[in-house]
């Protein structure tokens, strides 16, 4: 079975791509650091905010030294360089306004996203998976635009350039990458 946007539940178009990095892979006891976010119809480049913890964060969860080895983001980053939680809420809402969040590791994502809404008193978005979205391709076309979207844009354990890697997959599935 070949699939084209139509297929889709939400149209490509309609789509923006999200990426945590995360004080730990674990989910539990980890709060997240990084939020990047790319729009499928934008083959721009994608916003990304570190996000400044709050000390309760600090106090009651886990930094883990492998994760940072993995995306190289320092707590003394997070407070030089890291927006407010409230900042970082507000901007992902006007970047991502009418559009349906979509993630390719949608439980941690959407783990990471709830405790950032909640520190900001905000509810939570909904985050769709991208293994229920591209199910409707065949495997000879998802193969070729994972591969191809990976070659353009590498993942990095960077959310930002990780959230344009996933968006690049959709754009080519979509037929406009």
């Amino acid at each position: 079975m070949t699939a084209s946007d139509r297929d889709f539940p939400v149209p490509l178009i309609r789509l923006a791509a999200i990426d945590f990095e995360a004080t730990s892979i674990a989910g539990p006891g980890s709060y997240p650091i990084e939020l990047g976010v790319a729009i499928v119809r934008d083959a721009g480049p994608p916003r990304a905010w570190l996000i400044r913890p709050p000390h309760t964060w600090i106090d009651r969860w886990v930094w883990d030294p492998a994760s940072e080895r993995i995306h190289g983001i320092s707590q003394e980053q997070l407070f030089l360089e890291g927006h407010s939680i409230p900042e970082v809420l507000r901007d992902l809402e006007g970047v991502t306004k009418g559009l349906v969040l979509v993630s390719d590791a949608a439980g941690p994502d959407y783990f990471w996203m709830r405790t950032l809404c909640a520190a900001g008193g905000r509810s939570s978005y909904q985050i769709e998976s991208l293994a229920q979205l591209i199910a409707p391709f065949d495997q000879a076309k998802l193969s070729a635009a994972v591969a191809d979207g990976r070659r353009r844009y590498p993942p990095t354990h960077r959310a930002g350039r990780d959230a344009r890697s996933l968006a690049e997959v959709l754009r080519l599935l979509a037929g406009i990458g």
